[in-house]
């Protein structure tokens, strides 16, 4: 049986096992992460069918090991976790934001759904700026 599909975003994504997304801070410099569908699907489409997208940007407080993107895409817990590893990209419905985890000791503010990994240097995301605006655009699917 064929699935109807309405907007041709609908019958790719079923094929569609990953994306690579760029994350760009502001002037300051980019970094690319890969979601895997398969982590959060629901999650993962509901970002990948928004970008590009800008949000802002800010560290987490108590230097919680993580940077947080606001990217106000409204969805609940799936597949969720609270345990996080260093180079983790995870979607927080609590804050409806996007963190991006530089530190094995990182507390999210609540259970999460993982997205995937970062595959660039992780180094200038714990020294990037409070406030900046980061836009995150779709760089190729698989």
């Amino acid at each position: 049986m064929f699935k109807r599909c309405f907007h041709l975003s609908e019958c790719m994504a079923s094929a569609v096992e990953s994306y690579v997304i760029n994350l760009k801070f502001d002037k300051f410099f980019d970094i690319e992460a890969t979601l895997q569908r398969n982590l959060s699907p629901l999650t993962c489409e509901a970002l990948v069918s928004s970008l590009p997208k800008t949000g802002l940007g800010w560290t987490a407080r108590q230097g919680n090991g993580y940077y947080m993107i606001q990217i106000n895409i409204k969805r609940g817990t799936e597949k969720h976790t609270k345990l996080l590893e260093k180079g983790d990209i995870v979607y927080c419905p609590r804050e409806d934001s996007i963190l991006l985890v530089f530190d094995d000791d990182a507390t999210p503010p609540g259970p999460v759904n993982k997205l995937g990994k970062i595959n660039s240097d992780l180094e200038p995301i714990k020294n990037a700026r409070r406030g900046i605006n980061v836009t995150l655009s779709i760089k190729e699917t698989k």
